[in-house]
């Protein structure tokens, strides 16, 4: 995982180009004034999902992680908490190939807040439980960059 916000993205010239160009291109295009949906950066290589949602209890949360692509979650609007754990610590169910998706069941290690700018990168490794709510329920809008392994 790393965590980070936008107006330092010059200081993660270490990751993978296509991880670069997610981040550069969140921080150069007004993706909040963008429908809610798949948007195409580079066809399956690199896209992102704009999504629009109300923050929620832990408990309505779910655990998941992918093995096809990693997330970059960019903030755009509101605040979130995503609790984090690592994979190996998790309980996995049956992976869902065409949807990139292993569910997972456990519990949080921490958690990162997510506030307008920042980003959270998940890896395969990391799993991750998205849309929880920072002390009261809350319309957020994010993009969800997906950058093929």
């Amino acid at each position: 995982m790393i965590y980070g916000n936008l107006k330092d993205i010059d200081h993660y010239s270490f990751l993978k180009q296509r991880e670069q160009e997610a981040l550069k291109y969140a921080a150069q295009n007004a993706l909040a004034e963008l429908e809610s949906g798949r948007h195409d950066v580079d066809g399956d290589r690199l896209y992102f999902n704009l999504a629009e949602y109300e923050t929620k209890l832990p408990e309505e949360g779910f655990w998941e992680a992918h093995r096809q692509y990693v997330d970059i979650h960019v903030m755009l609007r509101g605040k979130e908490k995503i609790f984090v754990n690592f994979m190996n610590r998790m309980q996995a169910g049956e992976f869902e190939s065409d949807k990139d998706y292993l569910p997972l069941e456990g519990s949080e290690s921490g958690y990162v807040l997510l506030q307008e700018g920042d980003f959270l990168i998940c890896y395969p490794e990391d799993a991750h439980m998205t849309g929880i709510m920072t002390g009261q329920k809350e319309q957020i809008k994010k993009a969800i960059f997906k950058v093929q392994i």
